[in-house]
């Protein structure tokens, strides 16, 4: 994990909702069922809808926006402090959802 310091950060396709059973949610919130719909019908909450962003090595990034649109909940998928429901958080080519325990504390240590 050492060499993947420095490295780019791609995030595709992630997802995150808050319930328990996001996973059953992702098809229909992908065929356009709104984050009112899924909260008040099925009681579960969208935390991230699709997000796809490439960060370069070395650079500095700001995420913003308004409270509660979801900046803490992105930031903490990238070291994996949240699950993601759905997608790909990747350093350098190694996809950090796919890690295991052993590998996350490594990672995280690096």
């Amino acid at each position: 994990m050492a060499d993947k310091i420095g490295a780019a950060i791609s995030i595709r396709s992630l997802y995150k909702i808050f319930g328990p059973n996001g996973a059953a949610f992702i098809e229909p919130v992908r065929q356009g069922m709104s984050k009112a719909e899924l909260n008040q019908r099925h009681g579960h909450v969208l935390g991230l809808k699709d997000i796809n962003i490439d960060m370069s090595a070395g650079a500095v990034q700001v995420i913003m926006g308004l409270s509660g649109s979801g900046k803490s909940t992105l930031i903490r998928h990238i070291n994996r402090l949240i699950d993601p429901t759905a997608g790909q958080v990747l350093v350098g080519e190694t996809d950090v959802v796919k890690m295991n325990s052993a590998e996350l504390r490594m990672f995280r240590r690096n």
